[in-house]
């Protein structure tokens, strides 16, 4: 938010976690080419890397999404985990792998329209939209977007390792429909920032809900 990358330490049981759910949420997807195309120091690239190595599957290394047309491997992309904007520009390109079965939408708002080009102008069967920062450990909602719908996408409902309220400035639950800020706990909340204790002492704040917790 500041402009000035800040090291995020996660914990190993969040991680796993994670990955645990990947299971469940990518049961019946095809996971035997996933394109690892993020920076190790994104933190995407856990999933990419260790969600493909976990469930038997293969990781296509590319330098950057938009290096995959240039991959020799390029056919064996079967999962595409990707930002909405570089999407945009492989569909413009017509640069997608052939066999892709699965996109996995993160890290800009997605529309509708989009969705509506992944299903149209490639082979995926299943798009999802996930959102979450690095704090909670990748992602901590996940959401399936369906074919022939008109609403927009929205980021789903929180996932097995995360907690999410809407709050108010009191940190108070906010009604349904009624703004507020997301806060964000459970098993995938990181330990904090590196070396920087004052700002994980100001954004990390005890649940008000779960005793012990932040």
């Amino acid at each position: 938010s500041t402009g000035r990358p800040k090291g995020v330490a996660i914990h190993h049981s969040g991680c796993v976690a994670m990955l645990s759910e990947m299971d469940r949420l990518f049961e019946g997807c095809d996971l035997s080419g996933v394109s690892a195309a993020s920076s190790v120091c994104f933190d995407m690239s856990v999933m990419e890397i260790f969600a493909a190595l976990c469930r038997g599957g293969a990781v296509v290394l590319v330098e950057s999404a938009v290096h995959l047309p240039e991959s020799q491997y390029v056919d064996k992309v079967t999962h595409l985990n990707v930002i909405p904007s570089v999407m945009n520009g492989l569909l413009d390109a017509r640069y997608l792998p052939p066999n892709v079965r699965t996109v996995v939408f993160g890290g800009e708002p997605l529309r509708r329209k989009l969705v509506d080009r992944a299903y149209r102008e490639t082979s995926a069967d299943r798009v999802f939209n996930a959102y979450g920062p690095t704090e909670g450990t990748v992602f901590c909602s996940y959401g399936l977007v369906p074919q022939n719908a008109t609403d927009e996408p929205t980021i789903g409902p929180p996932s097995a390792h995360a907690r999410a309220y809407v709050l108010d400035e009191n940190l108070n639950r906010q009604p349904v429909g009624v703004p507020g800020e997301l806060y964000i706990g459970g098993v995938g909340l990181a330990h904090g920032y590196v070396s920087r204790p004052r700002t994980t002492a100001e954004r990390f704040v005890p649940d008000p809900f779960v005793d012990g917790e932040r």
